[in-house]
């Protein structure tokens, strides 16, 4: 009853026959295996009809194997690393698969998105992080038919600001824009109505305007690694937000915490160095 497999890494030339034998399989991770004759291997996987998560990550792909719609209850495939793919034409055969929500296409130096994405009409998460160079505008402009995206990242892509356009991706309620070269919070993101996590880490955000509190359903909101000094009175408007993230620096002084914290009673604020993931302290929370 083995529901999921690892095989990353492993040098293989082509998937074991036995694994075709695990029927109730529901993940597989084959990625980094660069010499793997992925159409064989995809036959084997056939007749595994509880299979829907693949991850074919770093395997030298210039082509989408064929044999990819033989897994009927495909789901969830990450294509990330394989930046020799030919989007356009993979695109419009991946929308064959009929059931994909979750596409993940990361580090595949793309700077736009094919049009041919919209086939991919039951898409809930898009991740196209660490696409140096990728134009956000032009994205959200193809991708605005995709209206059932709940879920984007976008992280490591150099943005320098959002575009307006992403307003029009109005079920969307996780977006992580964390890692770009982001200025501003802008206030038309207020009209995302369902949006509850906003990761803005590691941008160059130097100022908070009044306007903060047009994100009035946020429960998450990561600000950590900013140029920021203070934060607005009006943050006390957002009463939904259960965790604020904030960098150390700028924040050192203990009356501006305790002040921050009186506007955000029932909030957990964090303050992070810049390292985040290395050093975390919480003060004053609930």
């Amino acid at each position: 009853n083995l529901e999921e497999i690892s095989l990353n890494k492993n040098t293989l030339s082509t998937l074991p026959e036995s694994v075709g034998e695990f029927l109730y399989l529901e993940k597989l991770a084959i990625g980094g295996n660069k010499n793997l004759d992925f159409e064989k291997s995809l036959r084997i996987l056939s007749n595994i009809k509880t299979l829907y998560s693949l991850d074919l990550s770093y395997c030298g792909f210039d082509t989408i194997p064929f044999a990819l719609s033989n897994i009927v209850n495909l789901t969830s495939l990450d294509l990330s690393g394989n930046p020799g793919i030919a989007w356009d034409t993979s695109f419009a055969y991946l929308s064959q698969t009929n059931k994909l929500e979750e596409l993940y296409i990361r580090d595949n130096k793309l700077r736009e998105i094919p049009e041919s994405i919209v086939g991919l009409k039951h898409l809930r998460v898009l991740d196209v992080s660490d696409n140096a160079k990728l134009n956000f505008r032009q994205m959200i402009r193809i991708i605005e038919p995709l209206f059932k995206i709940e879920e984007f990242y976008g992280s490591g892509c150099e943005f320098s600001s959002i575009p307006e356009e992403i307003v029009k991706l109005s079920r969307i309620q996780v977006m992580d824009l964390s890692n770009n070269q982001i200025q501003e919070i802008p206030e038309f993101l207020g009209k995302l109505i369902e949006l509850e996590i906003l990761d803005l880490a590691h941008n160059d955000i130097d100022y908070v305007s009044e306007e903060i509190s047009f994100l009035q359903y946020i429960v998450y909101l990561s600000l950590y690694d900013n140029p920021l000094r203070d934060l607005p009175e009006s943050v006390e408007e957002l009463t939904t937000l259960e965790i604020l993230e904030l960098p150390e620096a700028g924040f050192e002084d203990k009356k501006k915490r305790r002040q921050i914290q009186s506007w955000l009673p029932n909030t957990d604020i964090f303050y992070f160095t810049p390292e985040g993931n290395k050093k975390k302290l919480k003060i004053f929370g609930k």
